[in-house]
């Protein structure tokens, strides 16, 4: 083979292993494979225990109940809070969801007002496994709150 035919047979062959090592890798298989998806939910039923106004540090309190979506139900959560510090009043609040595509789970930080704050998606099982996000927690009122959740990564 003469030098020109060797360069081209090289180039091709290059090529050809770049272009399979970037369609064909199993990374961009599993990227291609989740979404995005916003959760509109309301608690229903919510229980709430402990005193969410007392500002002793290690004071802890929080609610459970069930989940709906779309007026239908949803699964169920649990939140609970521990008060870290009571001047300026420091909240920390782990939440825990369970719903008929796995469950996932939420921690905040939050200062003061705690009747509306926003948490961190932190992981969570079967659709939710590795998801990143964020949970818009509102008011609650009259045993119910609405909880709109923005996941990055959801399995398709």
């Amino acid at each position: 083979m003469n030098k020109a035919a060797v360069s081209s047979t090289i180039a091709v062959a290059v090529l050809a292993l770049s272009g399979a090592a970037i369609t064909g890798s199993p990374a961009q298989a599993d990227y291609d494979n989740k979404q995005t998806v916003v959760l509109k939910l309301k608690t229903m039923q919510e229980t709430q225990f402990g005193n969410s106004s007392d500002p002793t540090p290690g004071a802890t309190f929080g609610a459970t109940g069930a989940l709906t979506m779309h007026g239908k139900h949803f699964g169920s959560y649990a939140r609970i809070c521990t008060v870290a510090a009571s001047t300026p009043r420091r909240i920390i609040c782990e939440s825990g969801f369970r719903t008929p595509d796995g469950q996932f789970e939420t921690r905040a930080f939050t200062e003061g007002n705690f009747a509306v704050f926003s948490s961190a998606v932190t992981g969570g099982t079967a659709r939710f496994r590795n998801v990143t996000g964020e949970a818009e927690f509102g008011p609650s009122s009259g045993g119910t709150r609405e909880i709109i959740v923005y996941l990055n990564g959801v399995r398709r």
